[in-house]
Order: C-alpha cells, then structure tokens, then sequence
C-alpha cells in the first residue's frame, strides 16, 4: 500500500497535467481528436450456434480509445449531475441514473400493479426490445433535444463532434479489414457517455 501512494504521489500529478494539456484544446475548440474516434469491431461467435457462416452467429464487440473514456466518463458526470438537479429527464426513466436500478424500475411497475387491484382494475405492460439502440440514434435530433434540455452549447457542440466522423474496422480470426468511415454511426457502443445520451434521445 505503501509503495502504491508513493507512486501516486509521484506520478499522479505529473499524469494529470499531461491530460489536462490533451483536453484542455479540445474543449476550447469543442472538437474531438480524429484519432479518437476510431474503433475496432471484434466479432465474437455466440454460444449454441451451430451455423457460423451467418453473421447472426456473431456478436460484435467494439473496443474504443481507452485514454478518451476518461474524459467521456468527466462528461457523463457532468450531464449526469444537470440532469438530477435541474430534474431534465421524466423521474420514469432508471436507466443510466444514479442511485436508480433495475430494482427501482420493478417496484414501480409492481405498485402500479397492486394500484390497479385496489382499484379492481386491469393494468396492461406492454414490453419490447430495441434492436440496435445506440447504432440508430440520429444525430440532429439528439443534438436538438440537448439543446431544448439546456444542456450547455459547448458540451452540445463537443457531442456533435463527439458523433461525426468516427471511423471502424473490424477483426475476423485475427485479419483486420481496412479502416472506414461510418456515416452514420449513432452512439458509439462501449462509451460511458452514451447511455446517458441516449435517455435524451
């Protein structure tokens, strides 16, 4: 434990101001480093498929630039701490929110159902699956509700850039395919800033 506060003390504040001088340009210029939004897109076989030549076989896992979830992780604590005190999200939504959890989630539906046998009425829950949630979140739309939320113009127009422009390829076995741009990439998976993002949406 010892040597472990020494190092902190040593090279944690050397590793701070290395990264403030990363980030500090690109929130001034509210623009994201292009190097940072690349990706990679492992393709791992799912279990209990016996046809592998389907590409339904595969679950694609996106691995992202580690040093920039960082700062995607400051950012999420700062909508995160707007959202909860100027109350800019319906208090309905548990996902991605501090001190909410799925728990919170069934004991809501669970006293809204005994509300309803109180009452001697019937209660309907009506579920489903969003396929592809984060890959399809516009971006325009996304940005407009930021903004009708009065989330500050500079971390709108850092997720404008955040969204634009990203680029992927993807590894097979080992091969990895050439570099391309995806036009319309949505939230990138992974990001700890895109569930909160997606709330918005």
């Amino acid at each position: 434990m010892g040597s472990q506060r020494g190092y902190g003390r040593r090279y944690g504040r050397s590793w701070r101001t290395r990264l403030q001088g990363r980030w500090r340009p690109q929130w001034r210029k509210r623009g994201y480093r292009s190097c940072e939004k690349r990706r990679v897109l492992y393709l791992l076989g799912k279990a209990c498929k016996g046809d592998y030549t389907k590409t339904k076989s595969y679950r694609p896992i996106s691995l992202l630039q580690t040093i920039s979830k960082i700062l995607e992780s400051a950012l999420t604590t700062r909508i995160s701490y707007l959202v909860e005190e100027h109350r800019l999200l319906p208090r309905t939504y548990f996902g991605a929110r501090k001190q909410r959890s799925s728990i919170d989630a069934l004991t809501y539906v669970q006293e809204r159902i005994y509300r309803a046998w109180r009452k001697g009425t019937t209660l309907s829950l009506v579920s489903f699956d969003v396929k592809g949630a984060y890959n399809n979140v516009a971006k325009q739309p996304e940005l407009e509700r930021l903004r009708r939320r009065r989330i500050p113009e500079r971390m709108v127009a850092w997720i404008d850039s955040f969204c634009t422009s990203r680029r992927a390829s993807i590894t097979v076995n080992g091969q990895r395919s050439v570099e391309v741009e995806l036009p319309h990439s949505g939230l990138p998976q992974g990001s700890t800033l895109s569930p909160i993002l997606y709330l918005f949406f």
